[in-house]
């Protein structure tokens, strides 16, 4: 709809059959959870103009298969792009201020801070846990009711 600046929390809650959303130019926010449990959903057009994506705004959407983070995004949370297990990678514009994307991870600009690893990232290298520092061990699984002896 022309004129719409703000896609408002829940908007799009629970979007049942729609395959792909494109969002109208001149879009300035994503609310909270506006695009959240969209099982189906593949696919999903962020227009330049966006500056920020609230609280869950995109998330799990188990079927996304691609993301656009514009240039403009100045902020978003990092709840953003949980549960989508589907994508293989998050992209962001060049020239974002805040944001970058290095082999389909999501991190601020600086590449100092991971933020998301996309759900269906499978990268150049069989996923595994990053080795601990000598003389630490992991911790076993949680189970409930189940007390962990203490790391040293």
């Amino acid at each position: 709809e022309p004129g719409v600046t703000t896609l408002g929390d829940g908007a799009f809650y629970s979007l049942e059959n729609a395959a792909s959303l494109s969002l109208p130019d001149g879009l300035i926010g994503i609310g909270d959870y506006a695009i959240c449990a969209c099982g189906k959903l593949e696919e999903i057009r962020i227009p330049e103009s966006v500056t920020t994506i609230g609280y869950h705004g995109i998330s799990n959407c188990h079927s996304l298969k691609s993301i656009y983070v514009p240039a403009a995004v100045t902020h978003m949370d990092d709840s953003n792009f949980v549960v989508c297990g589907a994508l293989p990678a998050i992209v962001v514009d060049s020239n974002n201020p805040n944001y970058t994307s290095v082999d389909g991870l999501l991190y601020n600009k600086g590449v100092t801070e991971l933020i998301r690893c996309p759900g269906g990232f499978s990268g150049s290298r069989p996923r595994r846990a990053a080795p601990l520092p000598s003389g630490r061990r992991r911790r076993p699984p949680y189970r409930p009711g189940r007390r962990f002896p203490r790391i040293r």
